[in-house]
């Protein structure tokens, strides 16, 4: 019997202090080895920067509370979203900046893209810096950044130089309802871009004219940006050009659609083909008010389109073109509305390729010729059909043209044939 409790007290001492020494090794864990994880966001995911801070009283500079929020959203197990409530949110140098090769989604959420003054979310910076960068290192397939989204801000750049978002190596990103203003750089500047979208986003007061920088600019580097969708966005008084598609030599943009989008005001052009291939605009509308054309192709650009899009000028001075072909090949120019140009609605010049322009229904031309080809070697589908001094195509005879070029195409029957 005493063997027996002898035997049960060494048991329990075993046990006792087998407990007492995996209690410890936790506690040193905690304290020394192993820092504790931050926590994870609530269900929903939301991450409320005034929890990490932030005022937004438009004076505090809120930066590190809104990037330890992105941080934070990036260390969560499924990512998160950045919420941040009404207010003017001051964000200092560096500005915000994504984690490099973030393969979670981090969506940055605001309550709307309102303007000075208004009730919105907006993120303002004060000096000569980038407000928000988003970079992956391209090394491998799968480093780059991707799930970055913007939903319901307005980023402001204050008129200071330094590109007011960078995107580079960034794949699925996605901006709704974001207003980008006020920068003498790009407001948007994105290299190597695949699979994003735009979509309702403002493009405002951007650019400069002197250093002939656009509001927005789309390009590529050692890979080409791929499949990049605006959809019902406003492009509006740019300092100069609006959007300039312009890839790396050999490695044009591609794809970049553009979709009911409004381009005016502009202090250049509204939107530049140079170095892009399969992209163009259908539907939506672009007025100039400057000397420059509404749009311009050059620089070996090919395979583009312009679908749908009502064309203007302003009459006092009119642009001498509304659509300008400098250099490239295969532009198709089809269904389109002019008002305005002062030359020639549509040139096609010396060098340019083959072109498709057709069934465009054109009015009050300042000139006798809607199209002014100066191509030596003429090729292509070109209607160089006029209207007299205000005059216009009926709604039916410009419908009537218009199935009459898809069926030379192939893409209809031409019904009018037995």
């Amino acid at each position: 019997m005493l063997s027996g409790r002898v035997e049960a007290a060494r048991y329990t001492r075993r046990v006792l202090l087998g407990g007492a020494l995996v209690g410890a090794g936790a506690a040193a864990d905690r304290l020394l080895l192993r820092p504790e994880s931050p926590p994870e966001p609530p269900e929903d995911g939301s991450l409320n920067v005034k929890s990490f801070g932030a005022t937004g009283d438009g004076v505090t500079d809120d930066r590190a509370a809104w990037q330890k929020a992105v941080d934070a959203a990036n260390q969560a197990r499924y990512g998160g979203i950045v919420v941040g409530p009404p207010g003017d949110y001051l964000i200092g140098p560096p500005g915000l900046v994504m984690p490099t090769n973030a393969q979670k989604p981090i969506k940055l959420q605001g309550t709307s893209m309102a303007g000075t003054g208004e009730i919105g979310t907006r993120l303002k910076r004060n000096g000569p810096y980038t407000l928000l960068t988003a970079k992956g290192t391209g090394t491998a397939g799968t480093e780059v950044n991707t799930g970055l989204s913007l939903a319901d801000l307005t980023l402001w750049g204050a008129d200071a130089s330094g590109s007011l978002v960078i995107l580079e190596q960034c794949a699925h990103v996605t901006f709704e309802r974001v207003r980008l203003a006020h920068s003498a750089d790009p407001a948007l500047l994105a290299s190597q871009l695949w699979n994003s979208s735009f979509y309702r986003c403002n493009f405002e007061g951007s650019g400069s004219a002197p250093r002939a920088i656009p509001a927005v600019l789309i390009t590529s580097g050692v890979s080409l940006t791929d499949t990049v969708q605006l959809t019902n966005c406003i492009f509006e008084s740019n300092a100069f050009d609006d959007l300039v598609l312009d890839g790396a030599p050999g490695k044009p943009a591609n794809a970049v659609q553009l979709a009911n989008c409004k381009f005016e005001r502009s202090g250049g052009v509204g939107l530049t083909f140079r170095n892009a291939q399969y992209s163009g605009m259908v539907g939506g509308s672009m007025y100039t008010s400057s000397a420059g054309p509404c749009v311009r192709e050059e620089g070996g650009s090919f395979n583009n389109r312009l679908v749908g899009v009502n064309f203007a000028s302003n009459p006092s001075p009119a642009a001498p073109q509304l659509v300008h072909l400098v250099h490239g090949r295969n532009m198709v120019v089809v269904g389109n509305s002019f008002y305005g140009g002062a030359a020639a609605n549509v040139h096609l010049e010396e060098g340019y390729g083959v072109a498709t322009v057709w069934a465009n229904v054109h009015e009050r031309l300042a000139s006798e010729a809607f199209v002014a080809d100066a191509r030596t070697a003429k090729s292509g589908l070109v209607q160089g059909d006029r209207q007299p001094v205000g005059g216009s195509r009926g709604g039916n005879e410009a419908l009537a043209d218009l199935l009459r070029a898809l069926a030379a195409t192939g893409l209809i029957e031409d019904g009018s044939k037995p």
